[in-house]
Parts: C-alpha cells; structure tokens; sequence
C-alpha cells in the first residue's frame, strides 16, 4: 500500500491518501516530522475556500503533463493526465493525479499556452473538503517569457475589481507555476498565473443555483445586471453575450429556485483594460479599436442610471487602490491602467456625456 502525498487546494493543509485496493482514507499530515496528526475540519487549522481566494501572495503551483501533446492537440479540447502540486510554505505541499485540458476561444487559436481547465472528478478526493471540488480554471501566460506576464496580471486586476462590486463574483488567486512537459524530456518553464473560483464553490457561497436556460425571455435582477453593464463598460470589454451566456454565468436564488436571475462575468481577457496584442476590435458593434468602450445594456430610467453613476464613483478609490497596491505589476503599467479608468470616471462626472454613450449609442443586450 503506497501513499500519495499532496496538498488540498481548497483545505489548505498537508494530507497523505492511502490508496489500498480502490479505497481512499485520508489523514493530515506534518510535513517536517512525517507524523500523523488529527485536525477537526472547522476547527480552525484548516483554512476556508475564502482564505485561499482573499490571501495575496502568489500561490506555488507546479504543473507535470505532456504539454507537447496537449499544444499539438491543443483544438481537440481532450483531457489528458497531469499531476499537480501545490505548495504555499516549507511545511505545507500538495501533490494529486488530475487531468488537465485546454479551454478558450481566442487564446486557444492565438497562444501557445491557452487556459487550462483542471479536472479533480477522478482524483480520489473523498474527506469532506475535498469532494466537493471538480473543475478548476486555471489561466498562465499565453506564451513563454515575462513579456506577457502583463496581460496575466491586467486580467487578474479585472477580476479584483469587480469583487468590490459584487460578492456574486469569482473570486481569483494569484499563482507562480512551473510547467513540466513530460513530452520533452521534462523541459520546464515558470510564469504567473491564476486560479479561479468554481462556479459550483461561488453558487454554494452564494446560496445560488448555476441555469443553462438561453435567452432573454427571464428576469433578470436589474441591479445585478446594471453593475455588470457598466463594469464590461468600464475595462472596455465588449466579449461577452446575454442570450448565449458567452463568457457569463447564470444563476437563481436556491430558496426560490425561481425568478430574477443573477449574472456573473469572466474572461476578460479582450478588454480595453488587458488590451492583448490578440484582441480585435468587435465590428458587430462598432467599435474602431480594442480600447473604445461601448455600452451594451438595456433601456435605462434616468433615475436608475444616476444611481448606478453613484454606485461606481464610490467604489473609484478602491478600484485605484486596488491597482496602486498590486506589487507585481510596474509602476509603468499601473499608470496606464489607472489613465485607462480615468477615461471612464471623467465620463461618469458629465451627465452630458451620458445620453450619448449610455443611451444614444448604447447597444441592447440581444443585440
């Protein structure tokens, strides 16, 4: 009977699995003296899935797959095996048999290394912390070198800042990793990444049910739907679709099961703000360059769009702050990211400006 150390990404606490004739029993376990010991889940020693997200280093990620394969293939979106570990101090370590597969569109065409979509459905994950993961998403650099470390981090930031919008977001963990392709001799590079939350862990968080329902026949809840408007408004970001859910999850309250629906974004990868050297401006909504912002909502009150003014000049010196105290973004980028927002804050300080980009020129969500 052999053990199988590794780390729990959720739990975050050192375990041994003993995998005996199919079976799986799982116990913490001390790095440095190699003992046994027994922790309570809840307890306090083992941190929540809101401590992973809201920690802000870097988390330490290395990935073990044929990734010579998996980019030759890369079209084919096929799972293939990996193993992942993770490690966050001396005394904590993770190491798990995964399946790994890449996800995207316009990466995935583009970039030699598109998101990877992480599954744990078949990794022996039993205790109950650990059964409960599935699907984690999981974005890197789209090609080799520090270069595009910025677009990682642009995204990560987008992120971040619709968490000071929302709690019905995804939140996100920013990752160091070390790539290992089996397929090439072990060859390894390192760049920055980051982790996203699951949808089913923001749905449990939330008291929310994800639907797959298509359309625009629903109600949605409008002041969800408002902030999410003008935030996509906000980083420039035009890639998302209401009726086809491209790029947004859907969800409805779990005592209700019912009517409004919540929406949620991700992906922000061909926004203004990321401003990749992929993105292409969207012709389908006249936009001239990657970086013109175009306002895709439904008709709104005046009254409902002051309010929703309101709720954005509150949250600015968050949103700056929140770019001014990242530390592994240059002072060169943070200041074009925060010239990039002001563009947005001057426009919401002249009502007169608002009939034409939020009304005049506004595109509807069927559009």
């Amino acid at each position: 009977m052999k053990p199988v150390y590794f780390y729990a990404l959720i739990t975050g606490v050192s375990l041994v699995l003993w995998l005996d004739a199919g079976l799986a029993q799982e116990v913490f376990y001390n790095h440095f003296t190699g003992q046994v010991v027994s922790l309570n889940e809840g307890d306090g020693a083992v941190p929540t899935p809101r401590d992973f997200y809201m920690k802000s280093e870097p988390a330490k990620v290395k990935l073990e797959s044929d990734f010579t394969h998996l980019m030759a293939n890369k079209l084919e979106r096929e799972y293939q095996p990996a193993t992942l570990h993770v490690r966050f101090s001396d005394s904590i370590s993770m190491r798990c048999a995964v399946r790994i597969k890449p996800r995207g569109k316009s990466r995935l065409e583009f970039c030699d290394q598109p998101p990877l979509k992480i599954d744990f459905r078949e990794s022996g994950l039993s205790s109950t912390s650990l059964k409960k993961l599935e699907k984690v998403k999981l974005v890197s650099n789209c090609r080799q070198g520090f270069y595009y470390d910025k677009y990682v981090f642009r995204e990560f930031l987008a992120y971040k800042l619709y968490n000071q919008l929302s709690p019905k977001s995804f939140r996100v963990r920013l990752a160091q990793i070390e790539f290992v392709d089996t397929g090439n001799d072990g060859k390894t590079w390192e760049n920055y990444g980051f982790i996203i939350e699951e949808t089913d862990a923001l749905a449990r968080r939330e008291q929310l049910v994800e639907i797959e329902e298509r359309g625009t026949a629903q109600t949605f809840e409008r002041n969800c739907l408002a902030v999410l408007s003008m935030f996509q408004y906000m980083i420039g970001n035009t890639d998302w679709h209401l009726p086809s859910q491209h790029n947004i999850k859907w969800f409805r309250d779990t005592s209700t099961a019912a009517e409004p629906v919540y929406v949620v974004p991700y992906d922000f990868d061909l926004s203004g703000l990321v401003d990749s050297e992929y993105a292409q401006p969207h012709k389908d909504l006249n936009q001239s360059h990657v970086k013109e912002r175009v306002f895709i909502c439904s008709t709104m009150e005046e009254g409902d769009l002051e309010e929703l003014v309101e709720v954005f000049q509150s949250r600015k010196p968050y949103f700056y702050q929140i770019v001014e105290d990242f530390p592994y973004m240059g002072k060169r980028d943070k200041k074009n990211a925060m010239r990039y927002l002001d563009g947005f804050f001057k426009t919401l300080e002249n009502p007169q400006k608002w009939q034409k980009y939020f009304i005049e020129q506004a595109f509807p969500y069927d559009w």
